[in-house]
């Protein structure tokens, strides 16, 4: 559970940081957005630090995370009526994952899921070349051990996806997203 007590940011900066480090140490991956949504203390635990937002490049804003001012920023995509949550995740700990639609997301898997995304790999999502290596260069085993692209085709392995130039958006075949059949009266 998320602490409903934000770190008293009238004591100065010190005190405030020693506080709000034990909040993340306490409370790794808590997602304020859905948990803590009544805590009227919410804007003094993002005023005091280090609770990140979404680090991209624009729309920053300076708050002290770790001992140093570092800047912050809004999540994007953000929310629409389909995922109400996209966009509004926020988390005391850094933790990215790549999407399955190319994009970082700041707060792991949940931050994804918000908005009906899948986790491709853990990490920030790596620029992909428009050129992929030449089969020729890369030297794959005809090893079974399937995985699903980024693209939605199923690969015999991760080499073999990467040979693609495909990315791996999970372990095994690739699952058809089917619809409810109509059933007739």
């Amino acid at each position: 559970m998320c602490p409903q007590i934000a770190p008293d940011t009238s004591k100065g900066l010190e005190e405030c940081l020693k506080a709000a480090k034990s909040l993340e140490e306490k409370y790794q991956g808590c997602d304020y957005a859905s948990i803590c949504k009544s805590s009227p203390k919410l804007q003094d635990i993002e005023k005091c630090g280090p609770m990140p937002l979404y680090p991209t490049k624009e729309g920053c804003e300076r708050i002290c995370k770790d001992g140093k001012w570092q800047d912050v920023c809004k999540a994007e995509p953000g929310a629409s009526e389909e995922f109400p949550y996209c966009g509004k995740i926020q988390c005391i700990r850094y933790d990215p994952v790549c999407g399955t639609d190319g994009k970082t997301y700041a707060c792991g898997e949940g931050d994804a899921k918000a908005c009906g995304v899948d986790v491709a790999y853990k990490g920030e999502c790596k620029p992909s070349s428009s050129t992929p290596p030449s089969q020729d260069q890369i030297f794959c085993t005809q090893e079974w051990n399937p995985v699903c692209g980024t693209d939605g085709k199923t690969y015999s392995n991760e080499c073999m996806a990467k040979a693609a130039g495909v990315g791996v958006a999970y372990k095994g075949e690739c699952q058809k997203r089917q619809s409810s059949p109509v059933e007739p009266y």
